[in-house]
């Protein structure tokens, strides 16, 4: 089997309260006016009953930001680059 290695993030936050600490880790890397794109899995788009679920509710939309559910399969991926290359 071929491994293949990827670049991770720099810092990974997990335990309780972790969600919570989203907009403070983020707040020294907005720019001005412009926005930030959230990929949320397609899983969290909607719970039974038609609402959304809770956690899409806890990220720190500000302005212009945007949160864009995506399904996680390969082909679904390079559309969505396509997505902001013509946007």
């Amino acid at each position: 089997m071929a491994f293949r290695n990827f670049k991770m993030v720099g810092y990974v936050v997990f335990g309780r309260g972790s969600f919570n600490q989203l907009d403070q880790i983020i707040a020294p890397h907005r720019k001005n006016d412009k926005p930030m794109v959230f990929l949320v899995d397609h899983f969290f788009s909607a719970v039974p009953g038609g609402t959304g679920h809770p956690l899409v509710n806890r990220i720190p939309v500000r302005g212009n930001d945007k949160v864009i559910f995506v399904d996680r399969r390969p082909i679904f991926i390079n559309s969505l680059f396509g997505y902001f290359v013509n946007a």
